[in-house]
């Protein structure tokens, strides 16, 4: 039997002890960044009560942790692709080692607003860098499984993050909130340092840096994110730092596109999105997120304000989903390699739709048990959809466009979210208001 019979009768082909380690360190990066922020989210009221600061200050410190994401998680991709990507990882890595380490050990509000800018600067390169690793070193048949772990992270991170961050708590000690981090990101430096190459630099793309595009897309994207993120908190359009965060964000995004269609050499140029498959893939992604959110959004925040359970307690409802998410990822998987990917994102979306349906049956006497088929059908439904999307945007990607439209697809990631999760927490207290 010839090699090339032999890796036809196989779904993947082979991968190299080097492939391998490179697989295993970007799908821990991925990882580590869903729980990262999963878990200091799901347990900010314990940290405000440990640290002493009050909830706006909480509502302040998670806000500036995401907001310097969007700063290296638009701009990396460009800057990668000019110098190379183990030159920007090893010492990022590094520093993020250190600072998750030392933030359990810092006091006062200040110095945790700074030791938290800096770990969520940081943070913003690992998934970005994922993307483009996975596209140079990974062989393509097996970019559909290295997709999969961002399918298993997001929907592990979701459903676990909230049960983890209490058991941290109450049990084995808060500071493994970050400590877990500290350990992931010792063992993705070790992989790094040892499996990926270094690249041959192109400085000639810096030459033509859009220095002003970048500016403005990243102030754009900073000040939308606080604006969502912190609106709810501070009454909306009652607060002049919301409205300035609003306007200004509006402001900047203008100021960006008029500068890509004057520009020489556009960095993320909208002219990007005059394929329409393009248009439909990165559209089709955001109200994916949302619909994500709303997912993570329910059933943590009904059991909590409606049947006031603790953190530990709304978790444990979620690790049923979880479980089966792990055991329907690989299922997923083989279906997205073997079958048409319209007819399994069709399918994906017909099962949330279900969910979604089923959500809106909540009634005050649902407990734990009774989301569970809710959130079995997003767990079938949910990587069907996800690794269908990624197929498509993955298909959309040369190296040339891929720095520009994966700024687009990290503010998506990091801001839709926050978005989606304003709008449902406005609508949720304004029917509450309702009732009462």
């Amino acid at each position: 039997m010839t090699q090339e019979t032999a890796e036809q009768k196989h779904i993947l082909p082979k991968l190299t002890v080097q492939q391998a380690g490179i697989l295993v360190a970007i799908s821990l990066a991925a990882a580590m960044t869903t729980f990262h922020g999963r878990l200091l989210s799901s347990s900010l009221s314990d940290l405000c009560g440990i640290w002493g600061l009050s909830s706006e200050e909480g509502a302040i410190l998670n806000t500036l942790t995401s907001i310097p994401q969007l700063l290296l998680a638009t701009t990396m991709p460009f800057f990668m692709s000019a110098l190379g990507i183990r030159i920007f990882l090893l010492p990022l890595s590094a520093g993020f080692i250190v600072i998750t380490f030392f933030i359990p050990f810092i006091h006062g509000f200040t110095n945790l607003i700074i030791a938290h800018f800096i770990s969520g600067l940081i943070l913003g390169c690992f998934v970005t860098s994922t993307i483009q690793i996975m596209m140079k070193y990974i062989p393509p048949k097996w970019w559909i499984v290295t997709l999969a772990f961002f399918t298993f992270r997001v929907s592990l991170g979701i459903n676990t993050g909230v049960s983890l961050g209490g058991f941290y708590v109450e049990h084995i000690g808060w500071q493994w909130i970050y400590w877990q981090s500290t350990l992931v990101m010792t063992i993705y430096f070790i992989l790094i340092y040892k499996f990926l190459p270094g690249d041959t630099p192109r400085p000639e793309m810096l030459r033509h840096l859009d220095a002003s595009g970048m500016v403005f897309f990243c102030l754009g994207c900073m000040l939308f994110f606080a604006g969502m993120d912190l609106g709810e908190h501070f009454g909306w359009f009652d607060s002049r730092l919301i409205v300035v965060c609003l306007c200004g964000s509006g402001l900047f995004f203008l100021l960006f596109v008029v500068n890509e269609y004057t520009v020489r050499n556009p960095w993320a140029s909208p002219r990007l999105f005059a394929s329409f498959n393009i248009v439909m893939s990165v559209g089709m992604v955001a109200i994916y997120i949302f619909i994500m959110t709303a997912n993570s959004l329910l059933i943590t925040h009904f059991l909590s304000t409606v049947q006031e359970l603790k953190p530990i307690q709304s978790g444990n409802a979620l690790l049923v989903i979880a479980l089966l998410q792990v055991l329907l990822t690989p299922f997923c998987v083989y279906l997205v390699l073997k079958v048409d990917t319209r007819l399994t994102c069709a399918a994906g979306i017909i099962l949330m739709a279900l969910a979604c349906y089923q959500g809106t049956r909540i009634t005050a006497d649902w407990v734990a048990a009774d989301f569970f088929p809710m959130g079995i059908l997003f767990a079938c439904g949910h990587p069907l959809v996800f690794l269908s999307l990624m197929a498509f945007c993955i298909a959309s990607f040369t190296m040339q466009t891929a720095p520009g439209l994966l700024a687009y697809i990290q503010f998506l990631r990091i801001s839709t979210p926050a978005a989606g999760g304003a709008a449902l927490l406005l609508i949720m207290r304004q029917r509450e208001d309702l009732h009462l």
